[in-house]
């Protein structure tokens, strides 16, 4: 025989009524008297905020939403009816309403032996043997009711525990805020498209200055940025860091040495000595500054062989010889440091793409060059972390397949 209509009636009042978690008929225990909470999937704190991340076919193995129980062995519930209903002490089960292989499954077998739980000759069947010995479980409480009039058909409870295999939701709780959510979006977005224009018209004028002036004038950053400022006359420099930047720019695509500024160097010359080691080796004699007691030397009055300072008259006894590195851009010649300079010399280049989940795919294709650290993988507005998700070559492999209709977005950062 089926359920009755009475325990149905009496399950519906005390889980809708009373937010609890029927454990008896009623005639053996009132509404009032159930204590097992069970509220609905209503409250805030009880959202389950990445339901759509739950594979339709329970997974295999855990993953960041689904953790998967066998055999958990459950302990009675003395307040009910003897062997009545058993608890698992495990709330927030996934229902079959996400499919059907999330029904759970329901073993009788002896007590301390949950590895010999899983066959088939324990196991009983949510239907019964059409004996009036049907069982229920509350998803949320994690409660099994044999809510039939019987226990189940043929089965001894001496010396025995009910065992109970399934998964249970391991996500994220609570509700988000989606005004924050489309605001966070539309200011990304925003911000995106600002960038895209301020670097298109920065390349411009790099472009500009790269074509129409001679390197050699380029000899200073004050120059540069006046270079700069010629290209457009309404270009605005924001920041000390925009100076820098344009400047180590414009350095690479005119290939310009990279500066190392060194500090001054001081010697007292003895009435003998003509040269002079120095601590670093400029570039020639006319990057670099000499005076002698505070006056500037013309450059023709000393040479600079690597390192050292040759005088081609003698300093008097006891006179200050003071060097100043002149031109710090200058100072030395060295290679541009790797890495120093990437995408195209801050041509940065933002580019999106758009999909509609269906449940089964897992793999998306996307450009070449990019990992989990340069893609930001949206699945219906909430952003993924990258341990959700994988990256070989052209092809970028969610864990779990977003569930049908589900908004995917991927937004491609600079590399």
């Amino acid at each position: 025989m089926a359920i009755t209509d009475s325990q149905k009636v009496d399950y519906l009042f005390k889980k809708v009524g009373y937010g609890v978690t029927k454990t008896d008929t009623n005639a053996n225990k009132l509404a009032p008297n159930e204590s097992i909470a069970s509220p609905l999937l209503l409250r805030g704190d009880k959202v389950w905020a990445e339901a759509a991340e739950i594979p339709s076919v329970k997974p295999s193995a855990d993953t960041t939403q689904v953790k998967l129980y066998t055999t958990v062995e459950c302990s009675p519930d003395i307040t009910a009816t003897q062997n009545r209903t058993w608890k698992t002490s495990i709330t927030d089960w996934i229902p079959p309403e996400f499919g059907s292989t999330y029904l759970v499954s329901i073993f009788i077998h002896d007590s301390n032996d949950a590895a010999g739980a899983d066959i088939i000759s324990n196991k009983v069947f949510v239907t019964g043997t059409n004996n009036e010995d049907e069982w229920f479980f509350d998803y949320q409480s994690g409660v099994l009711n044999f809510i039939g009039e019987n226990l189940p058909n043929g089965k001894s409870f001496t010396g025995k525990s009910v065992y109970i295999s399934g998964a249970t939701y391991d996500g994220r709780f609570g509700v988000g805020d989606a005004n924050v959510t489309q605001q966070i979006n539309t200011d990304l977005t925003q911000e995106i498209a600002d960038r895209q224009a301020a670097d298109t018209t920065l390349q411009t004028q790099i472009d500009f200055i790269t074509t129409n002036t001679d390197p050699a004038a380029l000899d200073s950053l004050t120059e540069i940025v006046t270079a700069f400022q010629d290209a457009d006359s309404a270009a605005q420099i924001a920041s000390t860091a925009d100076l820098a930047t344009l400047e180590a720019t414009l350095r690479s695509d005119l290939a310009l040495p990279v500066a190392t500024v060194f500090p001054a160097e001081t010697f007292v010359a003895d009435g003998t000595q003509t040269s002079f080691t120095l601590s670093n080796t400029p570039a020639g004699g006319e990057y670099v500054d000499v005076y002698i007691n505070d006056v500037l030397q013309r450059p023709d009055i000393f040479s600079i062989t690597t390192n050292v300072l040759t005088f081609t008259l003698t300093p008097d006894n006891g006179t200050d010889v003071y060097v100043k590195y002149r031109y710090a851009d200058y100072a030395t010649n060295q290679s541009i440091p790797n890495n120093s300079i990437t995408n195209n010399h801050i041509s940065f280049v933002y580019n999106s793409t758009q999909y509609t989940g269906d449940a089964t795919t897992t793999d998306y294709a996307v450009p070449l060059g990019h990992t989990v650290h340069s893609v930001l993988v949206i699945v219906n507005g909430l952003i993924l972390p990258p341990t959700d998700y994988s990256i070989s070559g052209t092809t970028l492999t969610i864990t779990n397949a977003p569930a049908t209709n589900a908004v995917v977005d991927f937004r491609y950062l600079p590399i």
